[in-house]
């Protein structure tokens, strides 16, 4: 929101505007250290002789009777401007004679030109004190603009425009009576916008500029005042910065004199005002020690103004860290107890400093928190507004988090949730939503009555507030007692509503509250379908915002886990819907429908089948096509997965599903395609007509391919697939070693993978089974010793099982049994039969041995000893 001109940004990311007395704010400027001393005589109509004015109470009465008119003049008053009675004043502005002053701007003109004077007698025809005239002159109300300039929206021309030259000239006039006249003068013109252009373009900046550096006293002083009202005006502060300005100001910050140092506050506060630039000069300068200083200053206008300078200052991140390193917030705090102004610039300052992670820290150890919680209660919204926004921060931070909790700041931030101003709501349901990270706070948020009005601001709040509230509620949504209670003040119906919020924050948002009720929860489950969520779900589904897509995805996937006795309408509205979206949705959206797919497989057969019933496999197989690479990795998967039901592999080679799996093990980009891929071959190779089917679509050769080439999991998958497939079937097996399948599994073997290794004695194993070719291929590669190597003590059993297995096949003859005691088997064996934990491997080895004593009877003795 644009700042105000009250002098106060009403939210962080704004500033503190240059006071410049508009709306009924107090000017931010110091008035000059001695006032203009007017002279003036003779009162009456044209005409008539002048009277002496002599007290206040005559020039008041003649001002009165002055009308408010441009013209006049049947009303018009006689005023003569005589020189002062005081020494060199022979060198002061002349005596202007009489004068036909028709309006009170033009008599405001001519009192001003009046040189200061000392104090005469009352009886003197002149009136001559400086008090009194003051006070006179400051009654004197302003010329009503005309109606012509109102109606152009342009700034009515001040009368005093054409004297402004002389005015800057008389700035170096010799004598310091006139200089103090002219810059006084300057200092009241410099109170109206269009005078504080005239004054930059008659080139006043850089002479007022030099008065500040070579004079000395009142001269420089009412300079100050009038560079001060100058910096209030944005399209001035380029031109004070110019030529080093900005370093003379902090300059003065450090080492001026006390109403010097105040303009230079006010101007330093100004001049930081919405320019990054400005505020990192300033800082550079050392512009922020000085001004902490100035916050000591108990009750003092400067206080206040040098509190807004650092509130202005911290929009720059880092001037963040420097006031905080520099002690500010321990000076700032107790700032929070201060009257309603300075409390709230304060409050501001504390706001935005606080978007620094130190800070959020030094803010609570300087105690911030619990006056920051009594502030929520302030009758002042924008303080209300600053204090919570400063919670929300400090609510980032788990210290912080228990300080507030401690404070009782949870129900006065659940009291703001009905607050009118929308700047003190949107900070009041950030803290909250912060506070809710902490499981423990959840019950408290909840117990102060937060659900409800959170609830409405679903439906009643602007965009913002509704995103706000949506992720308070995805927040507390994660705790299963809460629930009931968001589903039972209306959340549900709410959320979906704001699905329809394409593209928004508060569509992400309520997809994930949506999310986090739906999960292991049947009755929310339920009422999500009866509310018909499911549309608005699939609906979203559609579009190309990959964010609440996921999250709206988990409500759909939530859905379909619910018991079927208890919510059997959200299973299969649930499951249709994401099986259905496969083929409808977006490209970026198919890969996460198909991964809910994936992961629903791999729950139970029940789950499989009801993909299969919704048609799941023929999208699912026709995406190992058409879609993106991620998309044939989840589609892969939960093919992988569906493929372990028997009553589902039938269906998958219907849909051309072997074809699609061989040619991913040659196109796959990624490991998990190829392992999801081989995996799918191997679980439809449990049965012989499928493994017939494989081989001939070419799928042998490229399993081998993968056993060669692949690594760990790759290789596992691939050396299953090959298992299964060689499986009675002396076919397969042929093709199997034909294809170079020994030498990479006898490297597999070797591997320090134990798993890995038993997968390759299994292969091993069944390719030697009853095949004396292929025992004699699988020996001269070198298999018998490294079998026997993997029969050491301490071998976990299911390899000590596989290799006694492989060893067990390929000893189906005696001169293969005889190349096994050569290596050394007999003693490894009758280790086996006496040492293993594995009645498989006691067996094994026990019936090799057998065979063994029956071949030789060296055998046999070697075994007996």
């Amino acid at each position: 929101m644009p700042p105000g001109a009250d002098g106060l940004q009403p939210q962080v990311g704004g500033q503190v505007r240059p006071a410049d007395g508009g709306d009924g704010q107090a000017p931010d400027d110091a008035e000059p250290a001695e006032a203009i001393a007017l002279a003036a005589g003779g009162k009456g109509a044209v005409g008539q002789a002048p009277l002496n004015l002599q007290t206040t109470e005559d020039i008041r009465e003649a001002l009165v009777e002055l009308p408010e008119t441009p013209t006049n003049e049947e009303h018009s008053l006689m005023v003569t401007i005589t020189p002062a009675d005081a020494p060199g004043s022979s060198d002061r502005l002349p005596s202007s004679g009489g004068q036909t002053l028709s309006n009170t701007a033009l008599l405001r003109e001519a009192f001003e030109q009046i040189p200061s004077t000392g104090t005469h007698s009352a009886a003197d025809p002149t009136l001559s004190q400086t008090a009194l005239m003051r006070e006179a002159f400051d009654m004197i109300p302003p010329t009503p603009p005309s109606s012509q300039a109102t109606a152009r929206g342009m700034p009515q021309a001040s009368p005093h425009v054409g004297s402004i030259p002389s005015l800057l000239t008389q700035l170096t006039d010799r004598h310091a009576e006139v200089q103090a006249q002219a810059a006084g003068v300057l200092y009241s013109l410099a109170a109206d916008e269009g005078n504080q252009l005239a004054i930059a373009e008659a080139g006043g900046i850089p002479m007022l500029r030099a008065s500040l550096a070579s004079c000395a006293g009142v001269v420089q002083e009412r300079a100050a005042c009038v560079l001060h009202r100058l910096s209030a005006n944005a399209a001035l502060r380029a031109a004070i910065v110019e030529d080093g300005g900005l370093e003379e100001w902090v300059d003065v910050l450090k080492g001026g004199s006390g109403s010097l140092q105040a303009s230079a506050v006010g101007v330093v506060r100004n001049l930081a005002f919405d320019s990054a630039e400005h505020q990192a000069a300033i800082a550079q300068a050392g512009g922020i020690p000085p001004l902490l200083m100035f916050l000591l200053e108990d009750g003092n206008e400067v206080q206040e103004s040098a509190a807004a300078a650092l509130l202005n200052l911290a929009f720059l991140e880092d001037n963040k860290a420097l006031i905080g390193e520099a002690g500010g917030i321990w000076q700032l705090v107790p700032l929070l107890k201060a009257d309603d102004r300075l409390c709230d610039i304060a409050a501001g300052a504390l706001e935005t400093l606080a978007l620094n992670g130190d800070n959020k820290t030094r803010i609570g150890e300087a105690g911030a928190v619990t006056q920051l919680v009594v502030l929520l209660s302030s009758a002042n919204a924008l303080t209300r507004k600053h204090a919570a926004g400063t919670l929300q921060s400090l609510a980032l931070n788990d210290e912080n988090k228990l300080r507030i909790v401690e404070a009782g700041g949870i129900g006065p931030l659940v009291g703001l949730l009905t607050a009118e101003s929308e700047d003190v709501l949107q900070e009041a349901l950030g803290a909250l939503a912060n506070l809710s990270h902490a499981q423990e706070n959840k019950s408290a948020i909840v117990d102060a009555g937060a659900v409800k009005p959170l609830v409405d601001l679903l439906a009643h709040g602007s965009l913002e507030v509704k995103t706000s509230a949506a992720g308070a509620l995805q927040s507390l949504a994660t705790d299963t007692e809460i629930q009931p209670t968001i589903t039972e003040a209306g959340g549900i119906p709410g959320l979906l509503a704001l699905l329809s919020l394409t593209g928004s924050e508060a569509q992400d948002r309520a997809a994930a509250a949506l999310r986090n009720l739906a999960k292991e929860n049947v009755r929310n489950q339920v009422n999500i379908v009866e509310a018909k969520g499911i549309a608005c779900l699939q609906k979203l589904l559609s579009s190309e915002s990959v964010t609440p897509e996921a999250k709206a995805l988990g409500v759909l996937r939530n859905t379909t886990l619910a018991p079927k006795k208890r919510a059997a309408a959200a299973e299969k509205e649930g499951m249709k819907s994401i099986v259905a979206l496969l083929s409808l949705c977006s490209c970026s959206s198919q890969a996460l429908v198909a991964g809910a797919l994936h992961e629903l497989a791999k729950m139970n057969a029940r789950k499989r089948g009801e993909i299969v019933a919704a048609g799941g496999i023929p999208t699912l197989v026709m995406m190992l096509q058409d879609g993106t690479s991620q998309v044939k990795e989840e589609a892969l998967g939960a093919l992988q997965n569906l493929a372990t039901s028997p009553q589902n592999q039938s269906v998958i080679v219907e849909a051309g599903g072997i074809g699609a799996f061989v040619a991913m093990l040659s196109t796959a980009n990624t490991s998990a395609q190829k392992v999801a891929a081989a995996g799918a071959l191997r679980n439809l190779a449990a049965n012989l007509p499928n493994r017939v089917a494989i081989a001939a679509a070419g799928g042998i050769p490229p399993l081998v391919r993968l056993l060669s080439e692949g690594k760990g999991t790759e290789q596992a998958k691939a050396a299953d697939a090959l298992q299964s497939l060689a499986f009675d079937s002396a076919e397969n097996k042929e093709m199997i070693v034909d294809a170079g399948s020994i030498g990479p599994l006898l490297s597999m073997l070797a591997s320090k993978d134990k798993k890995l290794q038993a997968t390759a004695a299994r292969v091993l194993q069944t390719l030697a089974a009853e095949d004396a070719e292929h025992q004699a291929i699988i020996i001269r590669a070198g298999a018998i010793p490294t079998l026997l190597s993997l029969l050491k003590a301490g071998t976990m059993i299911t390899l000590q099982e596989t290799a006694l297995g492989a060893l067990r096949n390929l000893g189906s003859n005696a001169e293969n049994r005889a190349m096994i005691a050569k290596a050394g088997g007999i003693a490894t064996l009758v280790r086996m039969v006496t040492q293993t934990y594995s009645s498989l491997a006691e067996l094994t080895a026990a019936s090799l041995l057998r065979d063994l004593a029956a071949d030789d009877d060296r055998y046999s003795r070697a075994i007996s000893a």
